[in-house]
């Protein structure tokens, strides 16, 4: 599949890579866009956020109630808590039907740019990227 240039880069990204890419989004109404009314499916590409924030019980801390607080503009939730649905052992490898379901839940498509973070720094985002390239996520 082909790829524009805004998806030929690193798989790690500034926070001024990812400003820009989302304010031009925003402009064009494209992909998260505050004043859109472009559905994102129909759009060839897009630059996708997923908080993908999980703290150990003895940090105290909640991903989801932390994205619910503050986040970045248009990033969807990534739950690592719900990827899993044939193991009884904590975060293990879903099906690829359900990994697929929960991407396009999350409105994540084979050809969008998605760039993943948390909120400790690096510490959930790359299970989240390793998901993602596991199931062919380029």
């Amino acid at each position: 599949r082909a790829r524009d240039a805004t998806m030929a880069c690193s798989p790690l990204v500034s926070a001024a890579w990812l400003s820009a890419r989302l304010a031009a989004a925003s402009v064009k109404g494209g992909a998260g866009g505050a004043i859109s009314n472009v559905n994102v499916r129909d759009i060839e590409s897009a630059v996708r956020v997923l908080d993908a924030s999980w703290y150990l019980p003895t940090m105290k801390r909640n991903g989801r109630e932390e994205y619910e607080e503050r986040r970045i503009p248009t990033a969807a939730f990534f739950d690592i808590d719900e990827t899993d649905d044939q193991s009884g052992l904590p975060h293990m490898l879903p099906s690829e039907k359900f990994f697929s379901s929960t991407m396009d839940r999350l409105g994540i498509r084979p050809c969008d740019h998605v760039v993943c973070y948390d909120g400790h720094g690096i510490f959930s985002a790359p299970r989240a990227w390793w998901l993602l390239r596991a199931f062919g996520h380029e």
